[in-house]
């Protein structure tokens, strides 16, 4: 026997078998509903909830730059240890040697 007649012996029967038509009707409508369009409730919800999300992102952002105050960087002082600074010529002509 052929490969060939067993695949269109398989076929046949296949084609046989008589399905359950409840099953179709709930697939068929599953398949109806998911095709549908958005409900209009459920999109203006979606469409809120992005502007909210841009809206508070702004604001977060403006209020992380209004910590930065140019004006505070003119009363900072810069305290540095001179003596330490003082021996770093050792190091540095210990390198040339």
């Amino acid at each position: 026997m052929k490969t060939e007649d067993v695949i269109d012996k398989v076929i046949e029967k296949e084609k046989q078998v008589e399905s359950n038509p409840f099953l179709s009707t709930r697939i068929m409508s599953k398949i109806a509903t998911e095709n549908a369009p958005l409900n209009k409730r459920v999109y203006f919800f979606r469409l809120l909830v992005v502007a909210a999300s841009i809206a508070l992102v702004m604001r977060m952002g403006v209020s992380i730059g209004k910590i930065y105050d140019e004006h505070r960087i003119d009363r900072m002082a810069l305290n540095i240890n001179d003596s330490q600074i003082e021996n770093l010529i050792y190091y540095m002509d210990a390198a040339y040697e």
